[in-house]
């Protein structure tokens, strides 16, 4: 559900929108997490193509691309980047031992 929508439902239900339940969107994140987003994923994946295991992108290539693009805060972008990483790994493998 979108930000837009929510608030449209809680207009409809003559409510007011509780500020914990309103979808956050990307445009409301601080710029180092767009950025950290936007480099991950130029990333090359790491997959084992025999075993179907996905490890994650390939994270050794995120400082040169930091510099690359000239992004400041490069080390906090750098752990956002390594957040991003560890729960796309873990939800892809998960869909994967799920059947999904």
């Amino acid at each position: 559900m979108t930000k837009d929508a929510y608030l449209e439902m809680c207009e409809q239900l003559g409510s007011t929108p509780d500020e914990h339940e309103i979808p956050v969107e990307f445009s409301d994140l601080p710029l180092e997490v767009e950025q950290a987003y936007h480099v991950y994923n130029l990333l090359p994946d790491k997959i084992d193509s025999f075993n179907g295991v996905y490890y994650g992108k390939q994270l050794e290539v995120a400082p040169n691309m930091l510099e690359f693009l000239e992004i400041d805060s490069k080390k906090d972008i750098f752990k956002i980047i390594i957040i991003i990483d560890s729960l796309e790994r873990e939800e892809i493998n998960r869909r994967k031992k799920d059947g999904r």
